[in-house]
């Protein structure tokens, strides 16, 4: 058997047990981060509103207030979609939210399972093929696959509904074929339009892969910028569009809710005095070294990335064969760091890792791969092994419950580092 055919299977083998552990971890328990996006499901499907006042998870603390009524303070795309998916559940089983508690367990799990698996199994496709296109030598794409496999932090939240893990999902789908469009394969329109439609969907799901977004169409827009402007930018307007078109339909308004400060200060909110994670207001410094080396850092939770930036920093000074895919990687991640460093001091709550960030972290994978080709002897790979064990680790404790303190940020704090 030759080495692609081996590679295939591995890769098979992989993807396997990597779905096989998301679906062994998925639950139906309704938690405080999902209850949001749950309250809009429910609330469409059975009051066919996106005002979620009746709804059984109305107690969550993700929602604002608008004109009188409750909403749920995330991206409505997600919800919608899976309010469609909770509609054939629950006409077809007759499992509800508004059920037993055995009822709403099995209806949120399933409705977990479509939205979640489903996106964690697109991503290990995209993924695949675009490491087969990134490298012709077999031997760099298992391990660089295992590591977006079972090493990546969005593989731990696949258990649990959030809109980071299919952004992520549409910004490689979108540098898939960014890639493929600009290394000639055909059709090439096809490509330029899944790109577009794919960098689209990205920042209608989580805003900030916008940033994302924007680097691949720029990337795209140097390689050929008639087929940019015929193809791509028209096939990213149907995302958008339905985004605003359903933020319009939430609360009347273009400009999302979860922009406006003031709705979430209604009487009794939450928001008027948080505590834990969401009342912390480090200095700048502090912040962004956390944010990338600290309790929930970038390169600590998963150390992988690395080997992925120094592959990626030397591909840009080498100005080898990836280094304009290095610069639209390298670039999104620096504009993503100072973004979140200027506007927020929150972490995303009591969670894993920096979540945040999860929309560029499969394409950093890719320099896994990059690193590999250049490393040479034993001590490279040693290195390469403790740092997916590491990561891995920590890939599993999110995979064990997303909405916790992770192992590495308590083993901080009991040294009284964090």
């Amino acid at each position: 058997m030759d080495t692609a055919a081996l590679t295939r299977r591995g890769a098979w083998l992989i993807a396997l047990v990597s779905a096989l552990l998301v679906y062994q971890f998925t639950t139906g328990d309704v938690i405080t981060n999902p209850a949001s996006r749950l309250a809009t499901m429910d609330a469409l499907v059975h009051d066919h509103t996106f005002a979620i006042d009746q709804s059984p998870f109305v107690w969550t603390i993700d929602k604002v207030r608008v004109d009188g009524h409750f909403y749920s303070s995330k991206p409505p795309l997600l919800s919608t979609l899976g309010a469609g998916v909770y509609a054939v559940v629950h006409h077809v089983t007759g499992l509800s939210m508004r059920g037993s508690d055995e009822s709403r367990y099995k209806a949120v799990f399933v409705v977990t399972l479509v939205l979640m698996l489903g996106s964690h199994l697109v991503l290990l496709a995209y993924g695949y093929r675009l490491l087969r296109r990134w490298h012709d030598r077999p031997e760099l794409v298992l391990p660089a696959f295992a590591a977006l496999s079972l090493a990546y932090l969005g593989f731990g939240y696949a258990t649990s509904i959030n809109n980071h893990g299919p952004a992520a999902v549409a910004c490689l789908a979108s540098f898939y074929h960014a890639f493929a469009a600009r290394h000639g394969a055909t059709p090439r329109w096809r490509h330029f339009a899944l790109a577009g439609f794919f960098g689209g969907l990205a920042p209608a799901l989580d805003l900030g892969s916008v940033f994302v977004s924007v680097a691949i169409g720029l990337y795209l827009l140097t390689t050929d910028w008639r087929a940019t402007l015929r193809w791509l930018a028209p096939a990213a307007v149907p995302p958008v569009a339905l985004h605003f078109g359903l933020t319009w339909a939430v609360a009347g308004r273009l400009l999302p809710v979860y922009l406006d400060r003031q709705a979430y200060l209604y009487p009794g909110s939450y928001w008027h005095s948080p505590t834990d994670m969401d009342a912390l207001a480090e200095p700048r410094l502090l912040y962004v070294a956390n944010m990338l080396v600290g309790h929930h850092g970038l390169f600590t939770m998963t150390p992988l990335l690395v080997l992925a930036l120094v592959a990626l920093v030397l591909s840009l000074a080498r100005r080898d064969e990836h280094h304009r895919e290095a610069a639209v990687v390298g670039g999104a991640l620096a504009v993503l760091v100072v973004f979140y460093t200027l506007t927020t001091r929150n972490y995303g709550g009591t969670c894993v890792g920096f979540r945040w960030l999860m929309v560029v972290t499969p394409l950093l994978m890719l320099f896994v791969a990059d690193w590999l080709r250049t490393s040479r002897g034993r001590l490279g790979l040693i290195a390469f092994g403790l740092l997916f064990a590491v990561s891995q680790f920590n890939a599993v404790d999110a995979l064990r419950g997303p909405w916790r303190t992770s192992a590495w940020h308590a083993l901080l704090a009991s040294l009284h580092l964090a």
